[in-house]
């Protein structure tokens, strides 16, 4: 689970580094300028979303296999108040799929 886990935080690291005042469209530039994605997408199977849960501990996962077709949302929320980052925050999210065979 390292790698997955550091190639997705090192998708978030840079954000936090940013020192951006004057809006979001300052800081969308400086992200572009820096090579920041605005948007990072990765798959995998059950067997990537077990661990992946598991090393995010019991508040986040209840120690149930994932259901079929579920995914994991992490999401980087960005505030601004005065012009300044104030924080990121991390929200995984499981999808359980209603789908019926």
């Amino acid at each position: 689970m390292g790698p997955l886990w550091y190639e997705i935080l090192g998708k978030i690291d840079p954000l936090q580094k940013l020192n951006v005042a004057g809006g979001s469209s300052a800081y969308f530039q400086k992200m572009a300028e820096q090579g920041i994605p605005r948007l990072a997408l990765y798959s995998g199977h059950d067997s990537t979303l077990m661990p992946l849960l598991a090393s995010m501990g019991s508040r986040v996962w209840d120690g149930d296999w994932t259901p079929y077709a579920s995914m994991i949302i992490i999401e980087v929320c960005i505030w601004w108040f005065t012009s300044c980052i104030h924080s990121h925050t991390l929200k995984p999210k499981r999808h359980e799929s209603k789908t019926q065979i």
